[in-house]
């Protein structure tokens, strides 16, 4: 493949609302002695065609997993075009005028018109599977103006599929695109993970800024994912001030936690909390979250409001009460 420039468009900011409600973050030792808190299964399984493929490094340092020659698999469960591959180094004017804390394509020609996403199943779903996606289906509705309408004649839609593992192209790619769920591990939440990469979501540990708040820890990371943790260059910063911090997006439905299976000792973490990060206090050394894929956090509404420019206040989002939108969750 030849190399060519990277660059994800990304929006890095400052998320609108209030900074009343915080979590404790949790040790390595109360983690690994509370085995149930976390289940390696749920995110295993976010890896789109396991075992096929040749990586392929382009500028960046960046690596992907080349299918075929319209199909490249970043970030484990990220596919992408050779068209997005060859487009995503372009700086796109953008009109956004407030920050959100999130990490997504910011071209608006990877949008979803009108913000609606016509959607098929294909005929290899369960009735579980297709309950699974529904209820995906349903938070993303609930929670974000993004709608969803079964297809019609619709030419660009998503069909959600089972296969070997948990996928999604990141945006609107055109014509038909595929949604994969594990065709017998899928979740959930696996689904609401995989929507957010179809609306143009990128995954969090990979936010350029993230050496601010978290360390990632090469040396227990299995080579082959190594490049999966590197951190996504951005050449379009959008900035503000004068409205509220809060902080890295630890709870994002698009975060890893810190102990996962891409780990060399499974039972040591591939990223920690800087010790010097300070969000209404100060975390210990070594401190680690664990990721979360039941709902989207005001991060990842505000972020996704922003590039469907919508309108969105989590201060005033009633639904955000008894959820945790900040900091490292815990049990």
């Amino acid at each position: 493949m030849k190399k060519t420039n990277f660059y994800f468009l990304i929006i890095i900011g400052i998320l609108l609302g209030s900074c009343d409600k915080m979590v404790e973050s949790i040790d390595v030792n109360t983690y690994q002695s509370q085995p149930k808190l976390y289940s390696y299964d749920e995110l295993m399984y976010e890896v789109a065609f396991p075992s096929q493929g040749e990586l392929v490094e382009i500028e960046n340092g960046l690596t992907l997993r080349k299918i075929d020659e319209n199909c490249y698999v970043y970030g484990l469960d990220m596919l992408l075009t050779k068209e997005q591959i060859e487009d995503l180094n372009d700086i796109i004017n953008s009109s956004y005028q407030n920050q959100t804390r999130g990490t997504i394509v910011t071209q608006t020609k990877y949008n979803w018109p009108n913000k609606t996403i016509p959607y098929t199943f294909n005929s290899n779903l369960t009735t579980a599977h297709r309950n699974m996606i529904n209820h995906a289906i349903d938070v993303w509705r609930t929670q974000t103006q993004i709608k969803f309408v079964p297809r019609t004649n619709q030419r660009d839609y998503v069909e959600f599929i089972a296969g070997d593992g948990n996928s999604s192209y990141v945006g609107r790619i055109g014509r038909k695109q595929e949604i994969t769920i594990h065709k017998t591990l899928g979740t959930a939440g696996n689904m609401i993970h995989e929507i957010g990469h179809a609306v143009g979501m990128l995954h969090e540990h990979q936010n350029f800024v993230r050496d601010n708040a978290i360390i990632v820890h090469e040396n227990n990371i299995k080579a082959a994912f190594v490049g999966q943790f590197k951190k996504i260059t951005g050449n379009q910063h959008v900035h503000n001030s004068g409205i509220y911090d809060m902080g890295y997006p630890f709870s994002s439905i698009m975060m890893y936690p810190s102990l996962n299976s891409f780990a060399i000792d499974i039972t040591q973490p591939t990223m920690t909390i800087k010790p010097s990060y300070l969000w209404g206090g100060s975390y210990r050394t070594g401190d680690i979250w664990i990721s979360q894929r039941k709902f989207l956090t005001a991060s990842d509404r505000a972020v996704v409001a922003l590039k469907y420019e919508y309108p969105y206040d989590a201060a005033t989002d009633t639904s955000l009460k008894h959820e945790i939108i900040h900091g490292p969750p815990t049990p």
